[in-house]
């Protein structure tokens, strides 16, 4: 699923379940994911800020081809992300 998996502090790491993938990045640094993995022609996406525990809402993604998500704020340690991609 992800396209660009990273190394050391800049590596992500992925859940995917049957209606829902997260993708967590510790640096927030842009994801790059290859997207029909899960099911649907779109995907409802947001991001979940492990720091405060609140969401942002992205919204419907395209769920082909390969996808960018740039997550708030500048990539430093301990900017860290959920990407949340659910079923529509």
């Amino acid at each position: 699923m992800i396209a660009d998996q990273g190394n050391q502090y800049d590596y992500l790491v992925a859940s995917r379940g049957a209606d829902y993938a997260l993708i967590y990045t510790y640096t927030g640094r842009n994801i790059k994911l290859n997207m029909g993995k899960l099911p649907g022609d779109s995907v409802t996406a947001s991001w979940f800020n492990p720091r405060d525990g609140k969401t942002t809402a992205i919204g419907d993604v395209a769920n082909k081809g390969i996808q960018e998500f740039n997550p708030p704020a500048e990539p430093k340690a301990g900017n860290d992300w959920v990407l949340v991609l659910q079923k529509k």
